[in-house]
């Protein structure tokens, strides 16, 4: 991602946000921390087109994506 997306990115900490991955996955997540040292974001899931590839429960865990992995991403409304 670009800076300009990663900001704009960052502005939706805390709010729900549908996710596009480069792998097709979309994703309504909730963004919690933004890492620039690492070049990645945690979150947790809400809901996924792929709900089957995870092994437990979505609301178990948080998870990590790199900002390269977004293809797109906007405010879930």
């Amino acid at each position: 991602m670009k800076l300009i997306e990663i900001e704009r990115l960052r502005s939706y900490t805390d709010k729900l946000v549908r996710l596009e991955a480069h792998d097709g996955e979309v994703m309504v997540v909730k963004v919690h921390t933004m890492q620039d040292e690492y070049q990645d974001f945690i979150y947790d899931i809400v809901s996924t087109n792929r709900e089957s590839k995870y092994t437990q429960p979505l609301t178990l865990s948080a998870y990590v994506m790199r900002y390269d992995d977004v293809l797109s991403f906007d405010l879930n409304e």
